[in-house]
């Protein structure tokens, strides 16, 4: 009598879960994790964010290190934002001729739109001001004369720029690409003309 009441029982469990997979009829669906792609959302969320990076410039042949904060806003449609935030940057250059170290200060807008699944392209441009340290060596006759002149200057400066980003996460992004910057002359001599090559990574709250 108890075998057959078990085995009754065993038959209708098997009845209640026809067409369920034996994972899903034993565990509650509120146990099992539901997978979702995190980097498919990285552009559906306004939010603060912090960022560095460094690039390469042509010209100069020096490092750009750059740290950035800022606001994104989220497109009704979610697959493009704009945001605004300010970048300052630190270049350090030593040549015989002198010395020079630059801190461009700049406000910037950027938009950045979706391209395919976590790939993204962004494109902006900004304005500041570039504070200088500079120390170049005098000459005369074409010949240096060992003396050297220091000047502390501030230049208006603009810059371009524009590349991919690659989302990591929901709020986590890399992006590389290419910038234009150009600066007011600086003292006695030529303003800042350059472009670069570089990437960095983004945090968003």
């Amino acid at each position: 009598m108890r075998t057959t009441a078990l085995l009754t029982l065993v038959a209708s469990a098997s009845l209640g879960f026809a067409g369920e997979s034996p994972k899903a009829a034993l565990i509650p669906a509120a146990v099992i994790p539901q997978t979702s792609s995190g980097c498919a959302e990285c552009l559906k969320h306004s939010g603060l964010f912090l960022g560095a990076g460094v690039d390469y410039f042509f010209d100069a042949e020096e490092e750009y290190y750059n740290g950035r904060a800022g606001y994104e806003w989220a497109g009704e449609s979610g697959n493009y934002t704009q945001s605004l935030f300010l970048e300052v940057g630190w270049m350090d250059s030593d040549s015989d001729f002198g010395s020079l170290e630059a801190v461009p200060v700049t406000l910037n807008y950027e938009y950045k739109r979706a391209l395919f699944k976590c790939l993204n392209f962004y494109v902006g441009a900004g304005a500041g001001v570039a504070f200088v340290d500079s120390e170049f060596q005098e000459y005369k006759d074409g010949k240096p004369t060992g003396v050297f002149n220091s000047d502390d200057d501030s230049v208006f400066v603009i810059q371009a720029f524009a590349g991919l980003t690659y989302c990591i996460t929901e709020s986590v992004e890399l992006y590389g690409g290419v910038r234009y910057l150009w600066s007011d002359d600086i003292g006695q001599g030529d303003g800042f003309d350059d472009w670069s090559i570089g990437g960095g990574l983004r945090v968003k709250f």
